[in-house]
């Protein structure tokens, strides 16, 4: 299985929990795909390292979008805040969901969710609803 897992709001919203997701999923031969807005760089990796979360792929929007030379301007000048179209930053998701073939995608924004209609990908809210299930799944491995 292939899931892709967003950063800020799904995994900073339990650490924990997707770090031992994560671990399982990938000792299990499964495959993780971070997809997040902020830019690849060693920051976002140190981050994800800092909460012990495993993956195979990391995908950034802004840096998908710099290498295709979408026009980019940033929020008060602001490098770590930047502005793209807003549907074309959020049809960026499910396009690389697609491209990856991800079985199952968590994010915590319904922005993303109305994209992935037409692709074999499901998306899945992240919510108090799925932390619970998640969690009472993980319990019962050993």
């Amino acid at each position: 299985m292939r899931i892709g897992l967003d950063i800020h709001g799904v995994i900073t919203a339990d650490p924990k929990l997707f770090a031992k997701l994560t671990h399982e999923l990938i000792l299990h031969n499964h495959t993780v795909h971070i997809l997040t807005g902020v830019e690849d760089c060693d920051r976002i990796r140190l981050e994800l390292s800092k909460y012990g979360v495993t993956y195979t792929d990391l995908f950034s929007i802004t840096s998908y979008h710099k290498s295709i030379k979408t026009p980019i301007k940033y929020k008060n000048g602001d490098v770590t805040q930047p502005l793209i179209d807003d549907e074309l930053w959020s049809i960026t998701k499910a396009h690389q969901c697609c491209a990856d073939k991800i079985d199952i995608y968590i994010d915590d924004s319904e922005t993303y969710g109305k994209y992935f209609h037409a692709i074999d990908t499901q998306y899945i809210l992240y919510n108090d609803s799925m932390k619970q299930f998640l969690t009472l799944l993980l319990r019962g491995l050993p």
